[in-house]
């Protein structure tokens, strides 16, 4: 399902391997403790023993992707960057309601990546221009911010001749115990082409990732 967040843009939720559902239910519906809600499905990708549900909340990002996967195309779990739906919960709690925008820029960074001129401007930052800082140059290097779960946090143009950082960061300790695959070039190489890909910026070596998000 998708819903649009006045001022941010548009996020998912989605639970994930539901097998189905109970059509009976409905917005606002009550339930009593017991009452099955759905039955648990098993995507093909996934080892049978590893077959699990789970909520969650996140960015779409791109829409081109099917130029690298068109059998999974957009809904695949390698172009789907949820954030921990815990936390939203908490600050609904908390404030009486979750601004995603705000919490997406208070993220940790995992790492900085930076890249060529490519021309436009990602699919991701038209969908969610609050992420984008400044003014974009179509022959300008690009600069991409990104948290531990490969969320694009931020997004800038950098003058050419400006001395730019490696292509990765220091990755913080805290991150890294955290158990995601950060190895250059294999991960930068992932979000780099989900997040640039388009029909002017086909993938050179399209990888299907299938549902590893």
């Amino acid at each position: 399902m998708t819903h649009a967040v006045p001022g941010f843009g548009e996020i998912y939720t989605l639970y994930a391997h539901l097998r189905r559902f109970d059509k009976n239910l409905t917005l606002g519906a009550q339930v009593k403790a017991g009452h099955p809600l759905g039955i648990m499905g098993h995507t093909p990708d996934f080892p049978l023993a590893r077959a699990h549900l789970h909520f969650e909340i996140g960015l779409v990002m791109n829409r081109y992707y099917a130029l690298i996967d068109p059998q999974h195309s957009l809904w695949n779990g390698a172009n789907l960057y949820g954030i921990d739906p815990c936390d939203a919960f908490a600050e609904q709690r908390k404030h009486g309601g979750f601004d995603i925008g705000a919490y997406l820029k208070r993220r940790a960074t995992a790492a900085w990546v930076t890249t060529a001129p490519a021309g436009e401007l990602p699919d991701f930052f038209r969908r969610y221009p609050s992420l984008w800082q400044g003014t974009h140059r179509k022959d300008w290097p690009m600069a991409f911010r990104f948290s531990y779960e490969g969320i694009p946090l931020a997004g800038c143009c950098v003058k050419p001749g400006t001395t730019l950082n490696p292509a990765w960061t220091a990755i913080s300790a805290a991150e890294l115990r955290k158990g995601r695959d950060w190895s250059v070039p294999k991960r930068g190489a992932t979000l780099l082409e989900n997040l640039l890909v388009s029909p002017n910026h086909p993938p050179a070596n399209p990888v299907p990732q299938g549902e590893v998000g």
